[in-house]
């Protein structure tokens, strides 16, 4: 039988999470989208992607490149820190409610 060591070093639970990101990612990149009232094929053309790759990064399907990522941002007209800040606010709420929750216990 043949292993992976990716397989074997790697948590179910950190997929999920990775999981969680990039559908989360999407949500985002669609909120930023919609704010501006930008349709998928105009974002698409700002960003020079196929409109069919961002509508997969907006259902969380596909994992797009830091270079896309900065395209996204730019053609969305934020900085990447406003693009990313609403992860950093749920990574503080979540860390504040595992405390809570640790307290009860």
């Amino acid at each position: 039988m043949t292993y992976s060591l990716w397989c074997s070093l790697t948590n179910l639970s950190t997929i999920t999470v990775v999981d969680d990101f990039q559908r989360a990612f999407g949500r985002r990149v669609r909120e930023l989208r919609t704010r501006i009232d930008l349709s998928l094929e105009e974002l698409a053309h700002r960003c020079d992607v196929h409109w069919t790759y961002l509508s997969g990064i907006e259902r969380g399907r596909r994992n797009p490149t830091l270079i896309n990522i900065g395209r996204l941002a730019w053609a969305l007209q934020v900085s990447l820190a406003e693009f990313f800040s609403v992860f950093a606010r749920r990574r503080k709420v979540t860390a504040r409610a595992r405390k809570k929750s640790a307290s009860r216990s």
